[in-house]
């Protein structure tokens, strides 16, 4: 057993070590995405956060991400440094494979169907605060009554 261990420590080194950084999507939801993405945001992940790049997220720290409900959203990540990190939703059960190289890049698509929180998996790194929020927008017309 571990020989295993050491064997199959040594090929995740090696995958890490070439940037492997393919997208995975392990959305197991009724609705699946299909077709080009109706929001797509990128982020740049670094240990103190994600932080928005392009558009009104440009530089936010964890920006909040919105959609309309039903939209098919795109999250990519490029890393900011050599350091592990990845990102995931738990509501939306959607999580990327990680990346290790400076500049690698790996990301999400899912579609929107209720407020989640977009975060790392790797232990310390929501603490370190590489979470954000991920809201519906809210289209309902606001109806202002005039009291008599």
């Amino acid at each position: 057993m571990t020989r295993f261990r050491l064997i199959f420590g040594a090929l995740v080194a090696t995958a890490m070590a070439a940037g492997v950084a393919c997208t995975r999507n392990q959305n197991d939801a009724a609705v699946e995405p299909t077709g080009p993405s109706d929001r797509e945001f990128t982020l740049v992940a670094v240990m103190t956060g994600y932080y928005g790049r392009g558009g009104e997220i440009d530089g936010t720290r964890n920006p909040v991400l919105r959609a309309r409900e039903g939209e098919t959203v795109s999250i990519t990540i490029v890393n900011g440094e050599r350091m592990v990190h990845d990102i995931a939703l738990r509501r939306h059960r959607v999580r990327s494979d990680t990346i290790v190289e400076s500049g690698a890049v790996t990301g999400i698509t899912f579609v929107a169907e209720t407020d989640d929180r977009y975060y790392c998996t790797i232990p310390g790194h929501v603490e370190a605060g590489m979470a954000g929020e991920f809201k519906l927008i809210d289209d309902t017309p606001v109806v202002a009554h005039n009291e008599l």
